[in-house]
């Protein structure tokens, strides 16, 4: 009888492990470079940023994860009109996305994701300076490559209403 319990217990511990919740939260850190035109000069602003998502597993290959990103700008761009010398600045940005996952291998794969971003700028130039924050919704689309069990690289292209934005990112396992 002993053995029958401890043989029971051995297997609902092994097939428990084995069977782990797919459903989990991820986070992620990572680099986003913003351009738009303004005017008649393109601007590229740059970024960094976390985000925080639930994967969802819907079937085998298929993800649903609502994700959150909130990032700061690093650097500025100079535009330059009328003869006048503008500093561009990305203060902060915030995005909420669901992105759609198919895997098509146990290390590749790809998505597309619905977004709604905020933004918010400033501007500078000898005689003064403004700040504005701007939301859009947006579309983007992306490919991933898993480099271990719990973490992956992400490249992704995201337009919101013409302001093109590519990020490369670390996504794990939380």
């Amino acid at each position: 009888m002993r053995k029958a319990i401890f043989g029971t217990v051995l297997l609902a511990t092994t097939t428990y492990s084995f069977a782990a919740p797919s459903d989990h939260f991820v986070g992620g850190i990572g680099f986003a470079q913003l351009n738009d035109d303004v005017l008649v000069n393109e601007v590229s602003l740059n970024a960094v940023f976390g985000s925080l998502g639930y994967e969802y597993k819907v079937t085998n290959t298929f993800t649903l994860i609502p994700e959150l990103r909130v990032g700061l700008g690093v650097g500025d761009d100079t535009v330059t009109y009328n003869n006048v010398s503008v500093d561009v600045e990305l203060d902060e940005f915030i995005a909420f996305s669901v992105k759609g996952q198919l895997d098509l291998s146990e290390q590749f794969y790809l998505f597309a994701n619905p977004s709604y971003g905020r933004v918010g700028l400033s501007a500078s130039h000898s005689n003064g300076s403004a700040s504005d924050s701007s939301a859009e919704f947006g579309v983007g689309f992306g490919a991933g490559l898993q480099i271990s069990n719990s973490t992956a690289l992400e490249l992704s292209y995201e337009d919101f209403n013409g302001t093109d934005a590519i990020g490369l990112s670390l996504k794990f396992d939380l």
